[in-house]
């Protein structure tokens, strides 16, 4: 029993992997382009299932790119000088015929609904960051932090790259996080389901796993674990 759910948690995360794989920008060549007047904001919400290309810059914008004219009348915004919020308003649509750019100058939460795939393009610089996702998301960050916290719902696959003073992350359902090249003073994880994750911690590592479930860590941090289920914790 034990040895067909860690081949259950292998399949869940190849699933994930391949199912949310990025493929190269040039995917949008040719395609109509839309660029919208938004003012700052520091929360972003994002619900559907389209590519997003997020870049720190000193001005706040936002870049549509569509296969059709059609796709643009589909794209709700809704923006006020505390969030940006993104949504299509048409079931059943396909979302693979949009590509978002957006810009930010701040960015303190960052929350999403369905299958959003989404890459910074390049570093960004955030103080605290609070990021929770529900459904199947893909989300790449690179980023100097001070606090994250993140948190992800159903089958969600985080990959973060960077520094961080400090990072609380949770998956619950299926999910992985892949931590392993954020580098953070002290570091809280909990899988709750099934899921696995890599972190790096220097200081102190909180592991938690409810379920079945994979933890590995870098770093020599003093380790506080606990497995109710079948998991394992262990260094790298």
């Amino acid at each position: 029993m034990k040895f067909l759910r860690f081949t259950s948690l292998g399949i869940i995360l190849g699933f994930l992997i391949t199912q949310f794989s990025f493929k190269a920008s040039a995917h949008d060549d040719g395609w109509s382009t839309r660029t919208y007047e938004i003012a700052g904001f520091t929360k972003l919400h994002l619900e559907g299932g389209y590519r997003v290309y997020l870049t720190q810059g000193s001005q706040p914008s936002l870049k549509v790119k569509a296969s059709d004219e059609d796709a643009f009348d589909y794209l709700e915004v809704d923006n006020d000088s505390e969030s940006l919020r993104l949504s299509i308003s048409k079931s059943r649509y396909n979302f693979d015929r949009l590509t978002l750019y957006i810009t930010f100058t701040t960015l303190e939460e960052l929350s999403i609904e369905g299958g959003v795939r989404l890459k910074t393009n390049g570093y960004i610089d955030v103080g605290d960051l609070d990021i929770h996702v529900e459904g199947g998301a893909k989300l790449e960050i690179e980023m100097k932090a001070n606090h994250v916290k993140a948190v992800g719902v159903g089958g969600v696959f985080f990959e973060f790259e960077g520094v961080a003073e400090s990072l609380d992350a949770k998956v619950s359902g299926a999910g992985h996080l892949d931590a392993s090249e954020l580098k953070a003073k002290n570091v809280s994880f909990t899988i709750e389901g099934v899921g696995t994750g890599s972190v790096y911690a220097t200081d102190e590592l909180h592991a938690n796993i409810e379920g079945v479930g994979k933890i590995k860590y870098r770093g020599n941090p003093k380790v506080y674990k606990n497995i109710d289920g079948i998991g394992t914790i262990s260094g790298d």
